[in-house]
């Protein structure tokens, strides 16, 4: 009983190293990842200024800086961009606004009808609160009502109604096109005054370059 003791301690030992080792790898690999997503291409782009006219603008439309932000609802790394905007648009209060547009990636469920979603509730006044309740969703299921309820939508059979309409899927089409247009192909992109940048830029170097554009 002793040997069998000391054995079953001794295995105890090995799968609790085994354990620490797998966490280590897999925090290092996040790391890792995590560094190369903060990595950014940033090139200079004609005819921007049509951005300007359509999306969802959080802000004024006489501001000195422009942001237009393509993103995905199902993109982690687009959450992660929204905190980073929205500290910036706060930062710069007047001088700087936010145009958002849809670009839902294929091979994504819900993001699609998220979008979608997210225009039926701009119908009614609570874009952004919805908006707001849509990114802070870790997963979806489909349920827009209840997301709606939160986001204190009012008329929920016309939410409903807007859902199956064709004109906001047309619309959600159109942002589509539009970021084909500036072959845009990844989230999140943003494009700042006609520079656009694909990839995770971090605060600090999105900050810097906002200065740089207003003076």
């Amino acid at each position: 009983m002793k040997f069998e003791q000391k054995l079953n301690n001794f295995l105890t030992v090995i799968l609790v190293i085994c354990a620490l080792i797998v966490t280590i790898l897999v925090v290092r690999r996040e790391l890792f990842l995590r560094q190369n997503n903060l990595s950014y291409q940033i090139v200079k782009i004609s005819n921007w200024e049509i951005l300007l006219s359509g999306g969802q603008i959080v802000g004024n439309r006489s501001a000195a800086v422009y942001i237009v932000e393509f993103f995905d609802y199902e993109c982690p790394y687009c959450k992660e961009m929204e905190m980073v905007l929205k500290k910036l648009i706060n930062k710069y209060k007047g001088k700087v606004s936010l145009i958002r547009y849809n670009f839902p990636l294929p091979g994504h469920k819900y993001s699609y009808d998220a979008a979608v979603a997210s225009l039926c509730a701009s119908n009614q006044g609570k874009y952004e609160s919805f908006h707001e309740i849509l990114i802070r969703e870790k997963t979806f299921d489909g349920r827009w009502d209840s997301l709606a309820v939160l986001a204190e939508i009012q008329d929920i059979l016309s939410f409903r109604k807007c859902l199956l309409d064709k004109d906001a899927r047309n619309r959600i089409q159109n942002e589509i096109n539009i970021a084909k247009r500036f072959n845009i192909q990844s989230v999140p992109t943003i494009v700042i005054n006609g520079y656009m940048i694909q990839g995770m830029i971090s605060e600090e170097q999105l900050d810097k370059l906002i200065q740089k554009l207003m003076k």
